[in-house]
């Protein structure tokens, strides 16, 4: 009845922006033949390539859950959406560009690889960054998305219209006045 729902966006996008870092980290260790310990450059083509692959398969994933769940969380498309949806898709195709350029024949491959995965980090961080602003609100070192409508008459203003509620004792359920079937 009063189950907590499970958000699947919220859980890929953190996989997502864990394995960016580690491709570009890894694809610059393979770049300058650093060996670390048995991490040699095989290690580190195979790391880059793995995580390219997570960031594409799991990227994707994360744009189509983010689309759905969005239509249960909010009730208008704000251009942070919009912003976030778009760079969802060149994440995606970012990732699929570096790791065709790495997996394919070698016609540009490191180079344009290169750019690729240097494009990559900024807008994983593009991401990161809307995504805490619009579900951390008021908690976010940036501006909040939070926009009174006051166009309506009279001029609504949720934060005000709850600050009212604060000392209102909460609604408690007691399981045991619940019917259960016979």
């Amino acid at each position: 009845m009063h189950a907590p729902k499970l958000h699947l966006h919220s859980m890929l996008v953190h996989s997502v922006l864990g394995f960016v870092p580690l491709a570009a980290l890894a694809f610059v260790l393979d770049g300058s033949d650093v060996v670390v310990g048995s991490f040699d450059a095989a290690v580190w083509r195979f790391l880059v390539r793995a995580s390219l692959l997570v960031v594409l398969a799991v990227g994707v994933l994360a744009t189509v859950t983010g689309v759905l769940e969005r239509r249960h969380l909010y009730v208008t498309w704000h251009r942070t959406h919009t912003l976030k949806l778009w760079l969802g898709v060149a994440l995606a195709a970012l990732a699929a560009l570096a790791l065709a350029a790495l997996v394919g024949p070698p016609s540009g491959g490191p180079p344009i690889a290169a750019v690729a995965i240097a494009a990559l980090v900024p807008v994983a961080a593009a991401l990161a960054a809307l995504g805490l602003k619009m579900t951390l609100g008021r908690q976010s070192l940036a501006a909040t998305s939070y926009r009174p409508d006051l166009a309506q008459e009279p001029p609504v203003d949720i934060l005000a219209a709850t600050a009212a509620r604060l000392a209102e004792p909460p609604d408690l359920i007691d399981p045991m006045e619940e019917v259960l079937p016979s």
